[in-house]
């Protein structure tokens, strides 16, 4: 079982590492934000879906979309949105393959099948993701055929309602009820299968319509990665960079954690009592950070007194004093890598585990209050007087 002290010294190291992490992290995710990493990381992976590398022929129309531009709030090379709704994508996507018509809307069996048309156009070498949209809408089951019968039942209902309005028009209408009834009849039977048909074509469509904004989903999991990994490149390089310029040395921050007790002490202290507040900021690590709130954590890290910072006593005077500066320095860097959540998660572990490595002493019984139950005093017996 390890020791109180022990527990300190691993508790005051977990401290300064998560308080390096949040500032490695809040300068990365302010880099991120000047630059628009996520918007540009964001842009790439939807060129490589649209199969457009370059940007200049589908994903440029879906750039250039006011659904799309209305997204961001900046204007210029950096005016891109960082992230955007599979349904956002799949809305975008239709209306630049067929646009809308505000004036006369189209059916939804309309729009599919000029979507199909309009991937056939794409040449088929060139376009992966036209071919990808394409066994998408076919995974329905829905068929060309299928559709055109629809279309074609529509018409041929229209053609019998003009009939019926010549025959109920003609003079002969009022002998020629039966035919009237028969054809009015015919009209409602095929409108009611084709209503039925329709709407069962609506729920395919709908659903390769979903299958779409599925595969968008899929793919910006993909682009996800990418940010993160780009941004555990960042955060590794700033950990290094500020560990060289604060001289953070874990070999020296622990032996003056062991060496120095009410170093350790006040340390634990900060421990305990900024864990609340490093709980919110851990959790709002995005792009509001600013350069400011790493400034404020610094200060907050030179004010525990720990053996940081150069002066001339930190300058190593020979080579071992300089190697175990350099090993001091890549464990640092590599813990602060690791992450702000990583730290947070295990300073509460610590800190619950040492809160609990001590059971409380037991407190004194108090003397229990005695409850005397006085009995009431006897009533004198009734005097009975009898007469003769």
């Amino acid at each position: 079982m390890f020791g109180s002290a022990t527990l300190e010294i691993a508790l005051g190291m977990i401290f300064v590492f998560l308080l390096l992490s949040v500032v490695c992290s809040t300068i990365n995710e302010w880099i991120a934000s000047m630059l628009n990493l996520r918007g540009k990381t964001l842009q790439s992976g939807i060129r490589r879906l649209l199969d457009d590398p370059e940007g200049v022929k589908l994903a440029q129309k879906f750039y250039g979309h006011p659904l799309i531009r209305g997204m961001s709030s900046k204007i210029g090379s950096n005016g891109l949105p960082s992230y955007i709704p599979a349904e956002t994508f799949t809305t975008v996507l239709m209306d630049i393959l067929v646009p809308k018509n505000l004036d006369d809307p189209k059916p939804l069996r309309e729009v599919y099948l000029e979507i199909k048309d309009q991937i056939k156009l794409m040449p088929a070498e060139d376009s992966e993701f036209g071919r990808m949209i394409m066994i998408l809408m076919d995974e329905t089951g829905l068929t060309k055929k299928q559709l055109s019968d629809m279309a074609q039942g529509w018409e041929q209902i229209e053609k019998l309602r003009e009939d019926l309005k010549q025959m109920q028009s003609a003079e002969s209408s009022v002998l020629n009820v039966s035919g009237i009834k028969e054809l009015n009849e015919t009209i409602t039977q095929l409108e009611a299968k084709l209503l039925l048909t329709e709407q069962a074509a609506d729920r395919a469509i709908l659903e390769a319509r979903k299958k779409v904004g599925d595969y968008f989903d899929n793919a910006m999991d993909r682009v996800s990665g990418w940010y993160k990994r780009q941004a555990a490149i960042g955060v590794f390089g700033l950990s290094l960079v500020v560990t060289i310029f604060l001289n953070v040395d874990s070999i020296s921050l622990a032996n003056a954690l062991a060496n120095n007790p009410s170093l350790r002490s006040a340390v634990v202290a900060s421990a305990d009592q900024g864990a609340d507040s490093l709980r919110e900021t851990v959790g709002v690590l995005t792009e509001s950070s600013s350069e400011a709130d790493a400034a404020v954590i610094i200060d907050e890290l030179e004010q525990l007194g720990l053996p940081i910072g150069w002066n001339e006593r930190t300058i190593p005077k020979d080579v071992p004093a300089l190697l175990n500066r350099l090993l001091g320095w890549m464990i640092t860097t590599i813990a602060v890598s690791m992450g702000a959540p990583f730290w947070f998660d295990l300073l509460s572990k610590v800190s619950n585990l040492r809160m609990t490595g001590k059971k409380p002493d037991k407190m004194a019984e108090l003397p229990q209050p005695q409850i005397v139950v006085q009995a009431p005093a006897a009533l004198p017996a009734p005097v009975v007087t009898v007469r003769e």
